[in-house]
C-alpha cells in the first residue's frame, strides 16, 4: 500500500498505529480509496484512506486530504453495533496554510457511558483550548455535549488538539478493557444509531462540494456511501 504522504496532519496518522500494532491492527482498503492523486493548478492533491481494526471492537477509519493549499484529516472510530463502547469523530482543517477547524468528539450513542464523557472532558481540559459556541445547526444535532469544537487562532493549537486526539485513541483501548456486551435488542438499535449517525454527517459534510468538484460525483459517491460512512461488521 503507498505510504502516507508527508503534509501538515500526516504525523498524527502516519506512525500512530504502526507503533500501537497491538491494539490497532491495518485493513484493507480498495486500491481507489486507498490513494487518489488528482493534478491541480497549484500541484497535486493527494487522498489517502486507511482502515484499522481495533481488537474485537470496532473499525478506525481516516481520509487525508493535502496539498499546497489544503490540508484535511478527517477519522472516525466505530464500535461494533454488540458493544456498549462510544464512537469517536474527529476533523482538523487548514486552508491556504491557515487553521480553519478542529473537531474532537466521543458520543455514546448506546446509553450513558460515563468513562467515556470523563475521558473527552479532560481531555478537553488540558488543552486548556476555549470552545466555539458558534457551531452549525446539524452539527448541533448530533455532538455529545462534552465535545470539543476550536477554530484555532495558530498552528500551535493543533500542536494541543493533536495530543488530545492521540490521548482519545489511547483512551478508547483504555475503553474497551471495561467494555460491555450489548444484549440483542441494544445491540440492533445501536447498529441503527451507528448508521443514522454516519448518514447524518455524510450529508452535512462541509468537504462534500469540494470532494463532488475534484473527484466526481460517482468516486465520491462510492468513496463515503460505499466505504468511509459505510457500516462496520466484525470480521
Amino acid at each position: 500500500m503507498t505510504a502516507i504522504v508527508d503534509s501538515f496532519f500526516s504525523h498524527l496518522v502516519s506512525h500512530y498505529f504502526d507503533d500501537h500494532a497491538e491494539f490497532y491492527q491495518p485493513l484493507p482498503v480498495p486500491d481507489d480509496f486507498a490513494h487518489q492523486v488528482v493534478n491541480r493548478p497549484s500541484g497535486d492533491l493527494h487522498l489517502i484512506g486507511r482502515a484499522y481494526q481495533l481488537q474485537q471492537f470496532g473499525e478506525v477509519r481516516f481520509v487525508l486530504m493535502t496539498s499546497s493549499k489544503v490540508d484535511v484529516l478527517t477519522l472516525f472510530f466505530y464500535p461494533y453495533a454488540q458493544w456498549h463502547l462510544p464512537l469517536y469523530s474527529m476533523q482538523f482543517v487548514r486552508l491556504g496554510g491557515r487553521p480553519v477547524i478542529g473537531v474532537l468528539d466521543l458520543p455514546s450513542l448506546c446509553g450513558e457511558n460515563e468513562p467515556a464523557k470523563n475521558l473527552m472532558i479532560k481531555t478537553s481540559a488540558m488543552t486548556g483550548l476555549a470552545y466555539d459556541e458558534d457551531v452549525p445547526a446539524w452539527y448541533v444535532e448530533c455532538r455529545s455535549g462534552y465535545d470539543l469544537l476550536i477554530r484555532p487562532q495558530t498552528d500551535n493549537d493543533f500542536i494541543l488538539l493533536g495530543q488530545a486526539h492521540h490521548d482519545i485513541l489511547n483512551g478508547l483501548v483504555s475503553l474497551t478493557k471495561g467494555a460491555s456486551l450489548l444484549d440483542p435488542i441494544q445491540a440492533d438499535a445501536h447498529k441503527i444509531a451507528i448508521k443514522d449517525y454516519q448518514v447524518h454527517h455524510y450529508q452535512n459534510s462541509s468537504g462534500l462540494p469540494l470532494m463532488r468538484n475534484i473527484f466526481g460525483e460517482q468516486w465520491t459517491q462510492a468513496f463515503l456511501g460505499d466505504w468511509f460512512y459505510a457500516e462496520v461488521l466484525p470480521s
